[in-house]
C-alpha cells in the first residue's frame, strides 16, 4: 500500500498489473433467520487481516484482507423479502450482513434481491474510486418439474480496466435433474444482460459463479457416500460428481474451473447439527454448494499465466443454523493497465491536521462556530466529467451504505473556485470519527475517498 499527498490509502501505484482480493460466500440458509448467524462463525478475523496462498507448487505468500466482498444467499426467507424489503428497502438478512462488513472496514456498494435470493457487493474504501459502472439483472428459472423459487442474481462492475460479472444462482434441486441444472445454466447466460453496459456474463474479463448449484453425487449409494466422507476418501466421491462431469463434458460451466475441494459435502444436514440427514428423505450428502471462476481470455491465449488465483476455499462446518453449510473462497485477480495510486478527486484534509500516534488517525481542528474545509484535486482529464449535481457526502466510520451519509454539500455551492468543500462545525460530533466521499453525477459513482479522520475542537 501507498501513502500519497491526498492523506489517502490506495492500493499499489503505476500502469503495472495490480492484484485486487475478492473474498466470496455463498450460502443457502434454508429460510432461517439471520438472528442464528454467528458472526464470528461466519466471518474469520484471518480472512479479513491474512490470506495464505493454498498453492502446492508455490511458496506460501501471506497477503492482506479483500478489497472486494460478494455475498449470495439462497432460500432467504420469501415472507421477510416481500415485508420487509417493500417497506424499508433492506432485509433483516441484509442490514446484519452490512454491519458484519462495516466493522471490517467494507461498505455496501450494491444490493439486489430477487425472490428467495440476496447478493450483495462490498467494497474496501480505498478501492471505492477504482469500482464503477455496477449493473445487476435477475432470471427466473421455469422448468416442469421445478418448485419452489429458483433463479439467479447478476451483478456486474468494472474495476480499474477490468470488467468483472458475479453470479448468485439457485439451480434446480434432486439427484435426477441433472440435466435441468446443465439447462438452467444455459438459460441463465442467454438471460442475463446488463443494459448500461450492453454486455452479456461472458462478455466480461472475470466471472465469478457460486451458489446452490445443487450438482449431486451419482451411482454412489447413500450410506456408502457417508461412509467415504468419514474415512476421507473425497476424491473417490469427487470423480461421481456431477458438476464435474458436466465441466468435462461440456454440457455447462465448460469455461469454468474450481479451487481444489477438500471439505466434505455440504449438504443435506439435521439442522442444529452437523450429521447427515437422517430424515424419512434420507437425502444424499452432496457438494451442493460451489464457488466457479472463469478466467480472462486474452490472458490464456496470450500464454500470460492464469488472471485468478485461488488463495483459500473452504466450507464453515461449525454453521448449523441451515441444512447446507456456508462455502467461502478468496481469490486473487490480476488487473492490468491501470493507475490505482490516483483517483479521479483527491480529497486532502486541512493543512493544520495532525496525526496522533498513538491512533493513526488524523485529527482535523475545528475552530468554534466555524467550517472545517476541505480541498478536492482533480486527475487532469476528469474536469469534462464534473457536474453542478457531483456532491461530497460526509460519513461515519462505520456507514453501511452510500446513502448513510450524515450531512452531504453540491460541489458548485462550495467554494468550487478554489476546489474546497466546507462542513460546519455543527455537522461533526466529537466521539465519531469520519470520511468524506466525492460522488460524480455523470459517472454515478464515488470517484475520490478522503482518508478516516477525527474532528476535534481547537482550544
Amino acid at each position: 500500500m501507498e501513502q500519497n499527498s491526498s492523506n489517502c490509502v490506495f492500493p499499489d501505484s503505476g500502469t503495472s498489473a495490480a492484484k485486487a482480493r475478492v473474498l466470496l460466500l455463498t450460502w443457502n440458509v434454508g429460510n432461517c433467520s439471520e438472528s442464528t448467524m454467528d458472526e464470528r462463525i461466519l466471518f474469520h478475523d484471518e480472512d479479513f487481516t491474512t490470506a495464505q496462498s493454498e498453492h502446492n507448487n508455490e511458496e506460501e505468500e501471506e497477503v492482506g484482507g479483500p478489497h472486494l466482498v460478494f455475498i449470495g444467499l439462497q432460500e432467504v426467507d420469501a415472507s421477510m423479502h416481500n415485508n420487509i424489503v417493500r417497506h424499508w428497502g433492506y432485509s433483516a438478512w441484509s442490514i446484519r450482513l452490512m454491519e458484519q462488513m462495516a466493522d471490517r472496514g467494507l461498505i455496501m456498494l450494491h444490493h439486489q434481491t430477487f425472490p428467495g435470493l440476496l447478493a450483495l457487493l462490498f467494497v474496501k474504501y480505498e478501492w471505492l474510486p477504482h469500482v464503477n459502472l455496477v449493473e445487476a439483472d435477475n432470471t427466473k428459472l421455469m422448468f416442469e418439474s421445478l418448485v419452489g423459487s429458483k433463479g439467479a442474481i447478476g451483478v456486474r462492475a468494472k474495476v480499474g480496466n477490468e470488467t468483472i460479472c458475479l453470479i448468485n444462482s439457485h439451480l434446480p434441486a434432486h439427484l435426477a435433474d441433472h440435466r435441468e441444472r446443465d439447462k438452467a445454466y444455459l438459460t441463465i447466460l442467454a438471460d442475463q444482460f446488463y443494459s448500461k453496459s450492453e454486455s452479456t456474463v461472458l462478455n466480461h474479463d472475470f466471472v465469478f459463479w457460486l451458489g446452490d448449484l445443487n450438482f449431486r453425487i451419482d451411482e454412489i449409494p447413500n450410506l456408502e457416500v457417508k461412509r467415504l466422507v468419514e474415512e476421507g476418501q473425497l476424491q473417490h466421491l469427487l470423480n461421481h460428481d456431477q458438476l464435474n462431469f458436466s465441466i468435462a463434458s461440456g454440457r455447462s460451466f465448460s469455461p469454468f474451473q474450481e479451487g481444489e475441494i477438500c471439505f466434505p459435502p455440504t449438504y443435506k444436514f439435521n439442522v442444529g447439527t452437523q450429521d447427515y440427514d437422517t430424515s424419512e428423505k434420507k437425502r444424499k450428502p452432496a457438494w451442493c454448494d460451489r464457488i466457479l471462476w472463469r478466467d480472462k481470455p486474452q490472458l490464456l491465449i496470450r500464454g500470460e499465466g492464469p488472471g485468478v488465483r485461488c488463495l483459500k476455499y473452504s466450507s464453515i462446518a461449525s454453521c448449523c443454523a441451515s441444512d447446507h453449510k456456508p462455502v467461502y473462497g478468496v481469490y486473487e485477480v490480476l488487473l492490468q493497465n491501470y493507475r490505482f495510486d490516483t483517483p479521479s478527486v483527491a480529497l486532502d484534509l486541512p493543512l493544520e491536521s495532525s496525526t496522533p500516534e498513538e491512533k493513526g488517525v488524523k485529527e482535523v481542528h475545528m475552530k468554534k462556530n466555524s467550517s472545517v474545509k476541505f480541498r478536492m484535486n482533480h486527475q487532469y482529464g476528469f474536469e469534462e466529467n464534473t457536474d453542478s449535481y457531483d456532491w461530497v457526502g460526509l460519513y461515519i466510520e462505520r456507514a453501511l451504505k452510500l446513502k448513510d451519509y450524515c450531512a452531504y454539500k453540491y460541489v458548485s455551492s462550495s467554494d468550487w473556485s478554489k476546489n474546497r468543500v466546507k462542513f460546519s462545525q455543527k455537522e461533526f460530533k466529537e466521539s465519531e470519527r469520519y470520511r468524506i466521499i466525492y460522488h460524480s453525477a455523470k459517472l454515478k459513482a464515488a470517484v475520490g475517498v478522503s482518508c478516516l479522520f477525527k474532528a476535534v475542537p481547537q482550544q
